[in-house]
C-alpha cells in the first residue's frame, strides 16, 4: 500500500480532474466561480508521537497532529502573501451551506471498488449449498429466501453486495435527473439508497417503498422510473 503522502497525492489528482471536468458544480459568489485549491495534510491523533526520519522524505512536513490544523492553515496562507489574503477573503465569501453542498456533490460521485470477498477469504463458491440461518434468511452466494417484511421480501437476493450493473444504471439515471432538476445528485438519491435498490432489485412500488432512503415523496416522483431502470437489467 502506498504511503499516506502518496495516497493523498492521488486523491488530489482525482479531485482536480473532477472539478476541471464539470462533474460538480463549483460554488459561485457575485457571479464568479470560486475554484478550489487542494492541499495535502495528514492528521494524526493529538496524543500520538511523530518520529521524523533523519533523511529527507518528500511530503513528510504534511504529517501533523490534529490540534495543529488551524495554525498550519494560517501559516500556509501567510506564506502565500497576497494570494493568502485572497484565499482568506474567498473563505469568507463562501457560506457554510455552499461548502457543504460542494462536499456532498463530491461524496455522491464516490462508489466503492467491486470486491469478490468470497474468493478473497476462501469461502464457498456460488455452486456450493446454501446454509439456512436461525434468522430465516438463507446464507450463501445464491440465497433466495428473504426475511418476510424486509426491504428484500419480494426481490431475489442473489448476493450480499449490490448488483454492479444495476447500480451503474441507477447512478446514470440519477445524474440525468439531477441535471434536469438543476440540483446536486445527492438531492435525487444518496449513494447508500442506490446501493440498497441495486441489492433489492424491487419489482413493485411496495417493495421499493421498503428500501431505506425511499420516502413517500421520492416514491411518488421517481418510483416508476426507478423500477424501469432496475427492470432494464432483468
Amino acid at each position: 500500500m502506498a504511503s499516506p503522502v502518496a495516497q493523498n497525492a492521488k486523491h488530489i489528482a482525482v479531485l482536480e480532474e473532477v472539478c476541471r471536468s464539470g462533474r460538480v458544480q463549483l460554488p459561485k459568489r457575485t457571479g464568479y466561480v470560486v475554484k478550489p485549491e487542494f492541499r495535502s495534510l495528514i492528521l494524526i491523533s493529538t496524543g500520538a508521537r511523530i518520529r521524523r526520519p533523519q533523511r529527507r522524505v518528500d511530503g513528510i512536513e504534511t504529517v501533523i497532529k490534529a490540534d495543529q490544523l488551524p495554525e498550519t492553515i494560517d501559516r500556509q496562507m501567510e506564506q502565500q502573501g497576497v494570494f493568502g489574503l485572497l484565499s482568506k477573503a474567498a473563505i469568507r465569501l463562501i457560506s457554510p451551506d455552499q461548502l457543504e453542498a460542494f462536499a456532498r456533490q463530491l461524496a455522491s460521485l464516490h462508489s466503492a471498488a467491486p470486491r469478490d470477498w468470497a474468493a478473497r477469504f476462501g469461502l464457498a463458491s456460488s455452486s456450493s449449498a446454501v446454509a439456512p440461518s436461525p434468522s430465516g434468511l438463507s446464507v450463501g452466494p445464491e440465497a433466495s429466501t428473504p426475511v418476510p417484511g424486509s426491504a428484500l421480501s419480494d426481490a431475489r437476493l442473489e448476493s450480499a453486495v449490490p448488483d454492479g450493473v444495476v447500480l451503474t444504471r441507477l447512478k446514470a439515471w440519477r445524474t440525468d435527473q439531477a441535471r434536469r432538476d438543476s440540483v446536486p445528485p445527492y438531492v435525487i438519491a444518496e449513494n447508500s439508497t442506490l446501493a440498497a435498490i441495486a441489492m433489492a432489485r424491487p419489482t413493485s412500488l411496495d417493495a421499493l417503498a421498503r428500501v431505506k432512503g425511499i420516502g413517500p415523496v421520492r416514491l411518488e416522483r421517481f418510483g416508476q422510473e426507478i423500477l424501469g431502470v432496475v427492470a432494464g437489467h432483468r
